[in-house]
């Protein structure tokens, strides 16, 4: 290519863009590593015949090139293609842009889809945690493993946000959070639930549970089943005290 020639015809139609496409191949023919395929490349890019401009980048060993001119374009798929055909570019990665993209222009099914291809839950759970698409995220949480915790905490956030119960039991059973599990049970005096739950939980401390049961007993003048309560919990005192206002109780019906 004839480049002072080509300078004076972008010159005078004012191609900005081709002038310094110019300027850059007459710098890199000064270096010893020139390889002019590549300008050239840059040029079918520039007049938008992409797909050829792709080829010459890859067989002049610019494969990166030619994955960032399809990022440029937003042509994901081809982007992608060619990553998949060389291990120097890194997939990930490219899913990532693309799942940034997509949050970019308000496509956020679109979105999750790249943050779960990219391995990124945490990102996906988010997207329909702050809009509140409960049905949208407990699918997707049934579709993590157990092991991913940090994920599924991160659900159960939400779902105890919009006070979803159902969906809150579901993630925590799967996660196998029995602590936190209790803790819920106890919180809504959900007793028969937290009983079956300590029943088949060996791990948990059973006064955990003992001791706000038998205190709501008291409160609801339950107080043979809250002595029996106290004293499973480990706390005797507190049963000798329930016994003196069994005592006391029944003196004053006596009266």
């Amino acid at each position: 290519m004839d480049l002072t020639i080509a300078r004076k015809a972008f010159i005078r139609v004012r191609d900005l863009r081709f002038i310094e496409l110019l300027n850059n191949m007459e710098q890199a023919q000064k270096r010893p590593n020139y390889n002019p395929q590549i300008y050239l490349a840059d040029i079918l890019a520039y007049q938008g015949k992409y797909s050829d401009a792709a080829k010459m980048y890859v067989q002049s060993g610019q494969v990166k090139r030619a994955v960032e001119m399809y990022t440029d374009l937003r042509d994901w798929e081809n982007a992608k293609k060619l990553a998949q055909q060389n291990d120097s570019i890194n997939l990930s990665e490219l899913i990532r842009l693309q799942a940034t993209w997509a949050e970019e222009i308000g496509d956020w099914k679109g979105a999750v889809e790249m943050w779960m291809a990219a391995n990124e839950p945490m990102k996906a759970i988010t997207i329909y945690g702050d809009r509140g698409w409960i049905d949208e995220l407990v699918d997707l949480t049934r579709k993590l493993d157990k092991d991913q915790k940090e994920a599924l905490a991160k659900a159960v956030t939400y779902f105890k946000k919009y006070r979803n119960e159902a969906y809150t039991i579901e993630t925590l059973t799967k996660m196998e959070d029995f602590k936190v599990l209790l803790e819920m049970y106890i919180d809504g005096q959900m007793w028969d639930d937290a009983m079956r739950l300590i029943e088949v939980s060996p791990d948990l401390d059973i006064a955990n549970f003992y001791l706000p049961y038998a205190n709501w007993l008291a409160v609801n003048d339950r107080f043979e089943e809250a002595q029996e309560a106290f004293r499973k919990a480990g706390k005797p005192e507190e049963a000798s005290k329930v016994l003196e206002q069994l005592t006391y109780n029944a003196v004053v019906e006596r009266r």
